[in-house]
């Protein structure tokens, strides 16, 4: 049985969506950044970026944790803003529905959910 629920979490998904529910939403991912980027000397007025996620019947922790991590990971001064975009997704997953517009509502004014029917 244990087999069982394991194989259905990674076709539902194609990753393995019992796993990633045990990870923490602001997990520490280190500094990926090449060397000379953690220097600075880039400009100091760039523009600000819109981030934007598409999804389909996401798993509500995967996606938070997205989200999480644009947020704590992007200076303020250079986000516009992320925008969640639900693409359809069914009464199948109704955790995605309310529970994401909650932990949203609670993320500040920079997160907006679009849903398209």
């Amino acid at each position: 049985k244990q087999w069982y629920q394991r194989r259905v979490a990674i076709t539902a998904g194609g990753y393995n969506s019992h796993l990633a529910e045990t990870i923490a939403i602001n997990r520490d991912i280190g500094d990926k950044r090449h060397p000379q980027c953690k220097n600075g000397g880039w400009p100091s007025d760039l523009p600000r970026a819109s981030v934007i996620f598409c999804f389909h019947n996401e798993n509500l922790v995967v996606l938070l944790r997205s989200i999480y991590s644009v947020l704590m990971r992007t200076p303020p001064e250079l986000l516009a803003d992320i925008i969640v975009v639900d693409d359809c997704s069914t009464s199948e997953h109704p955790d995605i529905k309310k529970p994401l517009d909650d932990m949203v509502a609670l993320m500040g004014p920079k997160v907006k959910v679009l849903r398209l029917d």
